[in-house]
């Protein structure tokens, strides 16, 4: 086994000898140390190669005569070697390369992001920026409650009421935007707790005074949610699943053509929970009339909320006559079922098992914003709204339920679980618009 062996290689090295030369060769700095990555070419040829970990390269099956190398590298200047190649022989070669002064200079780019040029406005405001919450399944609620200054406050699961005051001030002194826009025109199914973290950009907070382009009577402050608007095509979807079957889910995406500015753009979200979690609750004594002094710990059984929105636009980006020109239109509804009087301040001795409200709402709108329209530091904005809204409340059940979700049918013939019987509908149709320009008079 040995003797064939090497007849083997002996057999191969002459046939290397008898097809070609070789030149091998070490790629060095002016330290000595090799240049991995260095690219050699063979001036006129095709041949070349690629220095190893050790700045260390061969050229193989050459015909005798003279060469001229061309070898590179990133951040030290080309070089040319000529090299003479005898039959038979194996030439080699040293190379050392010299830094490239120009490449080496360092580049610095000074720039402000946009929070930051919000935050140095006259305004006192704070800007969150959400990229840190991309990846976190949560909403708008969940993330101004760390904003110092907010305190909100919920009733109860995904789609219960809420309240939020800011500075010590709550209800309508605390105004809410979209991209500008009041949420009050979006409805129920658009809210602080049901919007989705990974279909924001920023989230702005205004302390007292607000800007003349949130047009609001808004005493207390403002909240302006910044939807992302980069100029990029991208795709962001998230899913998540929790305790009492709760599951939220969003879809956001862009494609943008960059030569024409053409824009394509989808922002959409689910969200739903059962809400059936475990409360502790001072039973009713039908017979008697008197409430458990013990508590007894049940489930809720009729709090389930959906909700769903899909925003489409399409439109133009970075044009000389518009840096975003959009139009687009919002489809979204909203269901809830009623537990408790939602205004109720305690526990109430008799759940509510069938009573809801809901809402259907389109929205069209129009959106512009340019900056430097014309002549320097002249700044245009505005947007266009139309709403067709239909709402529903009901509470008709004339039966009685107690917590374990068992009912007496026909106990209050002539009311609803909360009140008189009501089977409200209301449909409405809003139209807002809103265009505003602003001229700097000097740098700031």
């Amino acid at each position: 086994m040995q003797r064939v062996l090497l007849f083997l290689v002996s057999f191969q090295m002459v046939a290397w000898v008898a097809t070609g030369q070789t030149i091998t060769g070490l790629v060095v700095d002016e330290q000595g140390d090799g240049v991995p990555g260095s690219t050699v070419l063979m001036v006129g040829t095709n041949n070349g190669a690629v220095t190893d970990v050790d700045g260390r390269f061969i050229l193989k099956e050459l015909k005798p005569g003279t060469y001229q190398l061309q070898i590179s590298s990133l951040g030290n200047v080309e070089q040319i070697k000529q090299v003479e190649v005898a039959a038979g022989k194996t030439t080699d070669v040293s190379v050392i390369m010299e830094p490239d002064a120009t490449s080496l200079q360092e580049v610095t780019i000074y720039g402000k992001s946009e929070a930051t040029v919000v935050r140095e406005q006259a305004y006192a405001v704070a800007v969150v920026e959400a990229k840190e919450f991309k990846n976190v399944s949560t909403d708008v609620n969940q993330i101004l409650n760390r904003v110092s200054g907010i305190n909100i406050r919920q009733s109860g699961g995904m789609g219960s009421n809420f309240n939020l005051s800011l500075n010590g001030l709550s209800g309508n002194r605390v105004r809410t935007f979209i991209n500008g826009i009041p949420m009050d025109y979006f409805g129920s199914s658009l809210s602080l707790n049901n919007f989705p973290a990974n279909l924001i950009s920023t989230i702005e907070i205004y302390k007292g005074a607000v800007p003349i382009h949130l047009s609001s009577d808004a005493l207390g402050g403002s909240i302006n949610i910044i939807t992302d608007t980069r100029p990029i095509s991208y795709l962001d979807a998230s899913y998540s699943f929790g305790s009492f079957n709760t599951h939220t889910a969003a879809l956001n995406g862009q494609w943008h053509h960059a030569n024409t500015g053409l824009t394509l753009r989808v922002k959409s979200f689910y969200n739903h929970s059962d809400n059936d979690y475990p409360i502790d609750i001072n039973l009713l004594d039908i017979e008697s009339g008197k409430l458990d002094e013990e508590t007894t710990e049940i489930k809720r059984f009729h709090d389930a909320y959906t909700s769903k929105m899909a925003w489409i636009e399409a439109g133009v980006m970075n044009k000389p006559y518009a840096d975003e020109l959009m139009i687009g239109t919002v489809v979204s509804d909203n269901y809830k079922e009623l537990q408790q009087n939602p205004y109720a301040t305690g526990v109430s001795s008799f759940p509510v098992g069938e009573a809801f409200s809901a809402s259907i709402i389109n929205i069209y709108n129009l959106s512009y914003r340019k900056k430097n329209l014309f002549i320097q530091n002249l700044n245009v904005r505005g947007y266009g709204v139309y709403l067709k809204a239909s709402e529903e409340y009901r509470d008709v059940s004339p039966h009685r339920y107690d917590w374990f979700g068992n009912y007496e049918p026909d106990v209050h013939p002539t009311t609803g679980e909360l009140g008189r019987k009501t089977h409200f509908y209301l449909d409405r149709e809003n139209y807002l618009a809103n265009l505003n320009a602003e001229y700097q008079l000097a740098p700031a």
